[in-house]
């Protein structure tokens, strides 16, 4: 069984990360993932900063993050800035994130049009319901959790930006993920 540890911080973390280490990147070395990492010799919530791999670093968002970035143009600019853009929004999350209503939700729309939504494949679909079965109890986890985590186990150097990081801890806790808290 492959294990890793799960960094969570706040979204204004990713900001001072990206800031710090010039571009965020996992570390890919020896033992596992070691959370995020940058130029060297710093560290940040206990895990060694390493020089950036050659990767680009995948950001994914669930509802939270939708929420917590939807109108806020300066955390969107340094996203941007430092290749994080743009962000990849599985399409069943809009069921979350979203009414139906344009009125109503006019920042997280304009977030969402910024974006790649992704469709859930067969064989995503299929992932999703592995990765719930291994993580416990699926009734307890939502199926679009599954479906974030999934996503982003399925891409080089994820990233999720969520605002329900315990159910997305368990749901990667065996794969080299980084969970960031979409406000506290």
């Amino acid at each position: 069984m492959r294990t890793s540890r799960v960094n969570i911080t706040s979204p204004e973390d990713i900001v001072a990360q990206a800031r710090a280490a010039g571009r965020a990147d996992l570390d890919r070395g020896t033992g596992g993932g070691h959370g995020v990492v940058g130029s060297g010799g710093h560290t940040l919530n206990g895990a060694d900063w390493a020089p950036a791999s050659t990767e680009r670093m995948t950001l994914i968002l669930d509802s939270g993050g939708i929420s917590v970035l939807a109108g806020h143009r300066a955390r969107l600019a340094e996203l941007r800035q430092r290749d994080l853009w743009p962000p990849q929004i599985p399409a069943v999350v809009l069921t979350e994130a979203l009414t139906g209503d344009h009125r109503r939700y006019f920042h997280e729309n304009q977030l969402v049009r910024m974006c790649q939504v992704r469709d859930v494949t067969e064989q995503l679909a299929r992932d999703t319901a592995l990765l719930r079965t291994r993580s416990g109890p699926a009734t307890t986890i939502s199926a679009t959790d599954a479906v974030v985590a999934a996503m982003a186990v399925g891409v080089a150097e994820p990233m999720v930006l969520t605002g329900d990081p315990d159910d997305l801890t368990a749901l990667v806790a065996e794969h080299q993920t980084t969970v960031i808290i979409a406000g506290e």
